[in-house]
């Protein structure tokens, strides 16, 4: 929507695990960095790359990359922050990197959900309170998130040079994936399916108690 023309714009896809988004990019016509502080992600990623342009850098997002400052059209945090102890300072450092009215756009789980057992990040405000964190940080996959945020409270979040443009829920909802459900909605065409999880996509309750993610999409002031 925001880039129609792929060709010219860069992406940087901070923490891009296996590279997924990255290789799909990729092959849409974007010009990817792809970062990750893990060398053996990054070398299976390669490994999976047929075409397109990708720069494979590995690091953090703390260090200082191969990438020029303000230099990115688009960010993307992937389900990264709630890995972080300070997430407010990755996404600040990620923001160096993207250009003046460029995009950035931030995925992590809901904590609104149902059974979400993590603490949501406003009761672990304190830096204090999450130096405990450090050791665990940065780690893979879901066994690593440290905390979670509802979507208020990705507002802490924001850097003093970025705008909200956007946000809301996303992923697949509990009320498909669920043990109880699936055995009926086997049964409906997937149109019905679609069409009521549109028609519930309206009721913001129900969308924060079971949608699987939230997103944010900022703009880094001209």
């Amino acid at each position: 929507h925001y880039y129609p023309d792929p060709f010219a714009a860069a992406v940087g896809d901070f923490g891009c695990a296996q590279g997924n988004l990255s290789l799909l990019l990729a092959e849409e016509g974007y010009e990817i960095y792809a970062v990750d502080i893990n060398p053996k992600f990054i070398e299976y990623a390669r490994l999976k790359h047929e075409r397109g342009v990708i720069h494979w850098i590995q690091g953090g997002i703390d260090d200082e990359l191969a990438i020029p400052r303000e230099s990115l059209d688009v960010v993307v945090l992937g389900e990264v922050v709630e890995h972080c102890a300070f997430p407010e300072k990755v996404v600040h450092n990620a923001s160096r990197y993207l250009k003046r009215g460029g995009l950035m756009l931030i995925t992590t789980p809901n904590g609104s959900r149902i059974k979400s057992t993590l603490p949501t990040f406003s009761t672990v405000l304190g830096e204090g309170h999450r130096r405990k964190y450090t050791e665990r940080q940065f780690g893979p996959d879901q066994k690593d998130h440290l905390f979670q945020f509802t979507l208020k409270e990705t507002r802490y979040l924001i850097p003093e040079q970025g705008a909200l443009v956007e946000w809301g829920y996303a992923g697949t909802s509990r009320l498909v994936t669920n043990r109880v459900s699936r055995h009926f909605l086997r049964f409906l065409p997937v149109a019905a399916i679609k069409k009521g999880l549109r028609a519930l996509a309206h009721v913001p309750w129900i969308n924060a108690r079971t949608c699987e993610s939230i997103f944010v999409v900022l703009r880094k002031h001209n």
